[in-house]
């Protein structure tokens, strides 16, 4: 019965993605990310759906802007180089200062998502 209502709360949490539209995320591969079939979480899945959610975002849509002297684009271009590079840990970011920041926001932002989907799914046992 408690895995029902795991698959359920995964199912309605993709449907409710889906609503907003979110960029295309995979129903599948979010229902894996909040339910393993030991109901244990599945970090690649969340990763691998974190990275999919953010895929065409800027440093503009999730970084803090007042850091930027212009136009931000040394905090895009990190920021890109980060999503194209599938960069994981903020060790593998270096650069002018800018650069290094939007690649750093990337990082962060794509941990904040699988931290969040953790507590989704830590919320669910």
């Amino acid at each position: 019965m408690h895995f029902d209502r795991q698959i359920t709360t995964a199912i309605v949490m993709c449907m409710s993605l889906s609503a907003c539209g979110n960029g295309g995320a995979d129903a599948a591969t979010y229902a894996r990310a909040q339910t393993h079939e030991n109901s244990e979480f599945d970090e690649d899945a969340a990763r691998d759906q974190a990275a999919a959610d953010i895929n065409g975002q800027t440093f503009q849509d999730v970084g803090d802007t007042s850091r930027c002297t212009s136009d931000c684009s040394g905090h895009d271009a990190g920021f890109q180089w980060a999503q194209d590079n599938n960069v994981a840990d903020t060790s593998d970011c270096s650069g002018s200062g800018s650069f290094e920041d939007g690649c750093e926001a990337y990082v962060e932002e794509l941990d904040n998502r699988v931290e969040e989907a953790r507590g989704d799914s830590n919320s669910d046992d």
